[in-house]
């Protein structure tokens, strides 16, 4: 956890919206915990900060979070929830953070936003990741995508979530794989090879190349 909280601090000295999601999600404003009005407007931006290299359509974010609804209905709840959304965000209209036209919707690609998926993502970037990449992208996985979550009566959410959820998990699996490589750490560094393998081991128990490598660390 000290790990993690020097990574923030290292990665997010401007920001103004901070977005952890990987393990119990936290968001912060201005450094203080931020609440919503009711679970689809944190739903909403969620989405709208992981989805964040496009701009959505209306139509398809009220499909996603109120599928149940009529259309009209729908949008109408989308509508209300941005409100809320930016009440929550003391969104500046000078300088918003939610970007919205009449059809569509996005977060402000703004250095002020950070969040943890995309600085996760851009550590793993490209062929040459070195060891220092590694153990920042794996301080930064506290635990599963959005743990603890889910939306009732969002099917078309859900199954976003559990995709993303699945895709983060294998990704953050290799990373662990990589960090227990022999020499990954040099010489001298058996006890944090041991961390890596006992969290590769607990984040996929059935994997058996994961106790392989615990057991050879701790050998």
């Amino acid at each position: 956890m000290t790990q993690f909280l020097e990574t923030i601090r290292a990665a997010v000295p401007t920001a103004q919206l901070t977005i952890a999601l990987l393990g119990p999600p936290r968001i912060a404003l201005d450094g203080l915990p931020l609440s919503f009005a009711y679970e689809k407007v944190s739903a909403l931006l969620v989405y709208l900060a992981v989805e964040a290299d496009r701009a959505h359509t209306r139509t398809a974010l009220a499909d996603l979070l109120w599928p149940e609804q009529g259309e009209a209905a729908a949008r109408h709840s989308l509508s209300q929830a941005l409100f809320q959304l930016r009440r929550s965000l003391h969104d500046d209209p000078a300088n918003p953070l939610v970007l919205t036209t009449r059809t569509s919707v996005r977060l402000s690609p703004n250095p002020a936003i950070w969040l943890d998926v995309t600085a996760f993502h851009q550590l793993l970037r490209g062929a040459a990741v070195n060891v220092p990449q590694l153990k920042q992208a794996s301080a930064l996985y506290r635990g599963e995508f959005l743990e603890g979550w889910s939306i009732d009566g969002s099917a078309g959410f859900e199954e976003w979530l559990l995709l993303t959820r699945e895709h983060l998990h294998v990704r953050a699996c290799d990373v662990l794989r990589q960090l227990t490589e022999p020499h990954a750490l040099g010489d001298g560094d058996a006890t944090e090879l041991c961390d890596h393998a006992r969290r590769w081991v607990a984040l996929d128990p059935l994997c058996e190349e994961a106790y392989r490598r615990l057991m050879r660390a701790l050998a």
